[in-house]
């Protein structure tokens, strides 16, 4: 792998992969395209140019990393695996049961500009509508939001202090550590007190 990585770097150095440039490539080269674009990529965008950290090893280090994890995912990838490319109304009515866990992570509440597939209000408000009517359990994660405390009221949740990632840090950037969010998971069931509690969780309502 990484030798066509080497490649990949190579065209894209000289402009050849570009957003919205029609390129012909596999379905393997394709994928290999796209994780290194991803990997390399400032800030996690494929086509914000290159980004890497100044004080924690280079780019390099970056991607050995990101590519020793594809052994874990190979892994688990071997078991009984089924991916899915349809809308997420589609997935839940196919697979839903009282067996099924879905842990959905939709575009963040007015964040959506951030992603090359739209995903608006009335799509958040679908969502929404689907998980009420849900046979499994799940979880769901965003950011508090107008729509989803109304329509989410009564369901337990967690918040979990985190850093945003998706923050780019330069060495021209007026600060150095990235902003703090937090974040929610809302859930269709009670989760282990034991799991919380290892956590420093608190379940509230």
């Amino acid at each position: 792998m990484a030798c066509i990585l080497k490649g990949y770097k190579a065209k894209i150095n000289a402009g050849v992969l570009k957003k919205k440039e029609a390129v012909e490539l596999g379905d393997v080269d394709s994928a290999v395209g796209m994780f290194f674009l991803v990997n390399s990529g400032f800030g996690g965008n494929p086509y914000g140019g290159f980004g890497y950290s100044v004080n924690r090893g280079g780019e390099a280090k970056r991607l050995k990393n990101a590519m020793l994890r594809l052994r874990c995912i190979h892994k688990r990838l071997l078991g009984n695996v089924f991916i899915e490319c349809l809308d997420f109304e589609d997935v839940m009515n196919k697979w839903d049961s009282e067996k099924t866990f879905f842990y959905c992570d939709p575009p963040y509440y007015n964040t959506e500009h951030y992603y090359d597939k739209h995903f608006g209000k009335e799509d958040h408000r679908r969502l929404l509508n689907r998980l009420k009517q849900t046979k499994g359990k799940w979880i769901l994660s965003g950011y508090h939001n107008e729509l989803y405390d109304k329509e989410l009221q009564g369901f337990p949740y967690i918040e979990v202090n985190v850093s945003k990632p998706s923050y780019g840090i330069t060495v021209n950037s007026k600060s150095m550590t990235r902003p703090r969010a937090t974040e929610v998971l809302w859930f269709n069931y009670e989760p282990d007190p034991a799991i919380l509690q290892k956590y420093g969780l608190e379940l509230k309502r």
